[in-house]
């Protein structure tokens, strides 16, 4: 379930925001954004599961884990974004992808894919 939403959500990144120019195709990427991404943090408690098996001790360390990791994450976004924001390797590029936001979208569908690559490591 983890791999299909986070590549699900890739697709909506490279797709519907890539490839959209006007408003039409960004509320397809954040109905698909929404419905994908923004749930996995209901999925960890089914990530949890098969990392703590029978050790009753170990669920609050590994969710406690998961939020520092999220945390780092929402911190590292506004550098790095700014970074992204600021090349222009993709200029001339289709779509958004011309724009100062082709960058952040590689960027925002490479990862998003790799978390569905280490979600096919915990079958929920």
């Amino acid at each position: 379930m983890v791999s299909v939403t986070c590549v699900l959500a890739a697709i909506g990144v490279l797709l519907p925001w890539g490839l959209g120019t006007t408003s039409a195709p960004l509320i397809v990427f954040a109905i698909l954004w929404g419905m994908t991404a923004l749930s996995l943090p209901g999925l960890w408690s089914k990530i949890i599961t098969p990392i703590c098996k029978d050790d009753p001790t170990l669920p609050g360390l590994v969710f406690s884990i998961f939020a520092m990791l999220r945390g780092i994450g929402n911190v590292t976004a506004g550098p790095i974004s700014t970074k992204l924001l600021q090349t222009d390797a993709f200029r001339g590029a289709i779509g958004a992808y011309g724009t100062n936001f082709g960058a952040v979208l590689i960027y925002t569908a490479v990862t998003t894919f790799f978390g569905g690559v280490v979600g096919a490591f915990f079958p929920a």
